[in-house]
């Protein structure tokens, strides 16, 4: 089986230069100014090259998987036009399994607008308070990391240690445990180096959680939020960690390929995308 992982597409207002601080609401002109210093300028193209993402998936036969930050700034909009571009993926569990990143918070009040355009991504395959995709010889299991709402700076998330016993649970599972069990969450629980992320951009409780994931079987921890596409080996505390980086931001287009054969994850290959 293939599996394509991508994270981080940030597909954003075509127009955000033009519009209002007013109309995008307090948490989202905040976020203008990171946009103004030049990611806006990187992700221009960003809708085009999600489409093209899928498009590739699609054409390998893989299902997808997306780690967060669909958006930009978290607005109604850009959830609108990701969905589109991810054409008729966006809408097949049994070949895209996605999760929200914090810049897809970026709203004061009102509906959780990813799980409004996402709707299918809400489903679980087996109950719990972790969601859960059960695939052919693959299971998903994903855990979100951004809070609601997410800040713009303080753009850390956290595990909650009362996820973890679930977490545990759900590895010893046989309908998981017969299978090549993957943890996807948003944050990176370590960088490239091994090492935690700053504080105020890091993943809070990965100690605790990369250890469930190591003592129960899983095989590695998908993750984005850094900008940075590696493959950290598996140590003693922890499984391998695989981060897409970011999939579309501009020269640096690109996903991870995944391969599992007979319940295993064989090979992992970073692709550009071009």
């Amino acid at each position: 089986m293939k599996l394509v992982h991508f994270s981080d597409v940030h597909v954003q207002l075509p127009d955000w230069r033009t519009r209002s601080l007013r109309a995008l609401g307090p948490l989202r002109a905040l976020a203008t100014v990171e946009l103004w210093k030049g990611r806006g300028r990187d992700y221009d193209g960003a809708a085009a090259t999600l489409a093209a993402l899928a498009a590739r998936a699609e054409s390998m036969g893989a299902h997808a998987i997306c780690t967060g930050d669909f958006t930009q700034l978290g607005h109604e909009e850009e959830f609108a036009l990701a969905r589109r571009a991810l054409g008729p993926l966006a809408s097949d569990r049994a070949r895209f399994t996605a999760l929200p990143g914090n810049h897809d918070r970026y709203y004061w009040r009102g509906p959780r607008l990813w799980e409004r355009h996402f709707p299918e991504q809400t489903q679980s395959d087996l109950p719990g308070p972790i969601r859960v995709r059960l695939l052919d010889g693959v299971a998903i299991l994903l855990l979100e990391s951004a809070p609601v709402p997410s800040w713009p700076v303080l753009a850390y998330g956290a595990i909650s240690p009362a996820v973890v016993p679930a977490l545990r649970g759900l590895l010893a599972h046989p309908e998981v445990r017969s299978r090549c069990a993957l943890v996807a969450t948003h944050h990176a629980p370590r960088v490239r180096t091994g090492r935690a992320d700053w504080p105020w951009h890091g993943l809070r409780g990965a100690g605790d959680f990369l250890r469930a994931c190591a003592e129960g079987g899983a095989q590695a921890v998908l993750c984005g939020h850094v900008h940075d596409r590696f493959d950290l080996p598996a140590a003693a505390d922890r499984p391998r960690i695989l981060c897409a980086g970011s999939s579309t931001e501009r020269g640096h287009e690109g996903y991870l390929e995944l391969t599992v054969e007979g319940a295993r994850l064989v090979s992992v290959e970073a692709r550009a995308l071009g």
